[in-house]
């Protein structure tokens, strides 16, 4: 086997990339705007390198006939799997200890998918809503491992048939593969945007700018080229940096835009020569060295960033740095004892290698499995597990073609609108429309809130809440007219630019951490609080104009923190069940009333401006939770938890709010037996 040159500049662009990656999860700010906000093409950046490193293998070892798919694998098995299954194996008990049960299920079932080289399709499928917010998943950042390793897959035979079959065609070919992937991802931004993140087939153009960047030094063509235009490595690295600080997460990605920072990385390849200041510069030992530790300085810096952002304590700077700093000796140490002596074929045999990963194997999958079958290990909490059990989502498939009680003797429907802060409301309604022999429907869908002309983009990609699925579902509920609507959505954010809640008091939601905005934009493209509020009032006024009696629920105050997990952490810590029950009412978590009426008194002025139509009522959910006296907002009381995460209202709180709604319909006539 013949081996490539060892480049020092590749080392100090895995620095740049790992440095990027990791400066970007801890969401550092500077100057009021995020530090590094286009960290996240670091991985892109890896992306390149892969292709390059490997292709450059494949290529000379094909060409000169040495080589071997079992030796291939093995060294990509040395190369990878012990140190990803050590970190996964020191995991598991920081995730036993700080992990509630859902996020250790969901934990085990990622670090299952990551077994399987298949996590970034685990994440891909993974329900937004249901699912733990990303940064606190431990095992999230392996859906990038994932996607090198289903190309180690697929790679090496169409390497291998290219060298063999079209040595004459291996331009076109790469070239072609390059060109229909980036079109494939162009196409995704709009059409399927999460698949586009996370899967190969759009990925692989920029592990193919790699390969071109391998097979025109296997040609012999990179000395002439850096002879004659060295200063593109220079142009190239100064791309690299722009896009990192300049680019951000609102931009489609992977996209044409992404072209830059490869195209920056595959000039830095194919153009750097050692004589220059981008190579020298790239090859100072600083950056070298955490180039040779940055695979276990990737493993090792998102399991500790996610279980401090679990536990809260993470987003202080100077923790950050500490984290930091704990990361990179882990991932020296990881280099040292672990990667440096697995990949020395005569420290540790094949024979020896296989037991030792087939050993951590077994243990991975024997401890996902109990964590499964064990549910998550949950500690007891007796009595008051009941409490718990009701916060999740609780929905009903009451359609337009299959409503609920569709036997109703009365032809009039009820019918809940809005995004998922309507879904825990499915069995109270369902529950009242039985009671006066109505049928019932649910016209929901998460981050939607059915406002016509509008569309939604979440984290700066579009989500299925279109200005035509938005029609369609309004023309379904013109054909049902007149019915009840009762409308709940999160009206605050959308008017808000998607900006999730921060209470004031250290309570903020993590999504605004992710910058995962739910923003509404007008059919003209214009997301300004007055186009968006004239488009609110045109589509409850022709709700209420069609003769349908229209219930707007006004917004149910936010809290900040994730209620169930603050709530359990403070009774898990408590060993004495009578004590727990004690304490589940003894300093209950409050938020500030007068800051939830600020926050909410753009939304409140735009449906209140709709005036007193005889067939509109208003819900004020406030004037259930809030205290104008102690200016403060309750998320319980003694007979359950109003919230199942920092803002969803739960079942429990969705019923109460159900039964004033049945009142006002009674009192006003339009609900009778």
């Amino acid at each position: 086997m013949s081996s490539i040159a060892y480049r020092a500049e590749v080392d100090g662009l895995r620095a740049i990339a790992v440095l990027s990656v990791i400066f970007y999860h801890a969401d550092f700010m500077l100057f009021g705007r995020a530090f590094l906000p286009g960290g996240f093409l670091g991985v892109d950046i890896f992306f390149v390198l892969s292709g390059y490193l490997i292709s450059s293998i494949l290529f000379r070892e094909v060409s000169e006939g040495s080589f071997s798919i079992i030796s291939f694998y093995e060294r990509r098995a040395r190369r990878i799997l012990p140190a990803l299954y050590f970190m996964m194996l020191a995991t598991l008990p920081v995730a036993y200890f700080f992990l509630l049960p859902k996020g250790m299920m969901e934990y085990a079932r990622s670090g299952l998918a990551a077994l399987g080289f298949s996590s970034n399709i685990w994440f891909w499928l993974e329900d937004s809503y249901i699912a733990e917010a990303s940064k606190l998943k431990p095992l999230l950042h392996t859906w990038s491992l994932a996607v090198e390793e289903q190309f180690y897959i697929v790679f090496p035979l169409f390497a291998y048939l290219l060298i063999r079959h079209a040595s004459n065609r291996m331009w076109q070919w790469l070239i072609a593969v390059f060109v229909a992937s980036l079109l494939l991802a162009q196409v995704g931004t709009v059409h399927f945007a999460k698949f586009n993140f996370y899967h190969l087939p759009t990925r692989a153009w920029e592990l193919m700018g790699g390969s071109i960047v391998a097979l025109a030094s296997f040609q012999g063509k990179l000395t002439r080229l850096r002879q004659h235009y060295p200063a593109l490595a220079e142009v190239g690295f100064v791309v690299l940096i722009l896009c990192i600080i300049l680019m951000d997460d609102h931009m489609p990605h992977p996209s044409l835009l992404t072209l830059l920072p490869v195209a920056g990385t595959m000039a830095i390849l194919t153009f750097g020569k050692d004589d220059r200041p981008c190579y020298r510069f790239l090859a100072l030992q600083p950056l070298v060295f955490i180039g040779l530790i940055s695979y276990s300085l990737y493993l090792w810096h998102f399991p500790l960033f996610a279980f401090a952002r679990n536990l809260d304590i993470f987003d202080l700077p100077l923790l950050k740095g500490l984290y930091i700093l704990v990361a990179s000796l882990l991932a020296y140490l990881a280099y040292r004892f672990i990667e440096q002596p697995l990949r020395n074929r005569q420290r540790i045999g094949f024979t020896k290698l296989i037991v030792a990963i087939f050993a951590m194997l077994l243990v991975l999958i024997a401890a996902y499995i109990s964590i499964l079958r064990f549910k998550g290990f949950p500690k007891s909490l007796g009595p008051l597990e009941a409490v718990f059990e009701e916060l999740s989502w609780q929905r009903l498939d009451c359609t337009i073609d299959h409503p609920c009680n569709k036997k109703a003797q009365t032809h009039q429907h009820i019918i809940s609108l809005g995004d998922s802060h309507s879904w825990n409301f499915d069995y109270p309604l369902r529950d009242m429309a039985e009671r006066y022999e109505r049928s019932y429907v649910a016209i929901t869908r998460g981050s939607c809130p059915y406002i016509l002309d509008t569309y939604v983009v979440r984290g700066g990609k579009p989500i299925d809440c279109t200005q035509a699925h938005v029609k369609e579902a309004h023309q379904s509920i013109d054909r049902l007219s007149p019915a009840i609507i009762i409308y709940k959505a999160r009206l605050p954010v959308y008017l808000d630019k998607g900006h999730f809640y921060n209470n004031g008091e250290g309570g903020e939601e993590i999504e605004n951490r992710q910058k995962l905005f739910n923003v509404l934009f007008t059919s003209s493209g214009s997301n300004e609080q007055g186009a968006l509020a004239d488009k609110i009032r045109a589509t409850f006024q022709h709700l209420i104009d069609s003769g349908n009696i229209v219930v707007l629920i006004y917004p149910i105050p936010a809290v900040g923190w994730n209620v169930p997990d603050v709530l359990r952490r403070k009774l898990e810590s408590i060993p004495d069940t009578a004590a727990r029950k004690e304490a589940l009412t003894v300093n209950p978590i409050t938020t500030s009333y007068t800051r939830y009426k600020e926050r909410t008194a753009l939304t409140n002025q735009v449906l209140d401006s709709l005036g007193d139509a005889p067939n509109l009522i208003r819900i004020h959910p406030d004037q259930l939770l809030c205290s104008t006296q102690t200016d403060r907002c309750a998320t319980q009381d003694e007979n359950g938890v109003f919230y199942m995460d920092a803002n969803h209202p739960s079942r429990y709180m969705a019923t109460r709010i159900s039964a004033l709604i049945e009142q006002q319909l009674i009192a006003k006539g339009f609900l009778a037996k």
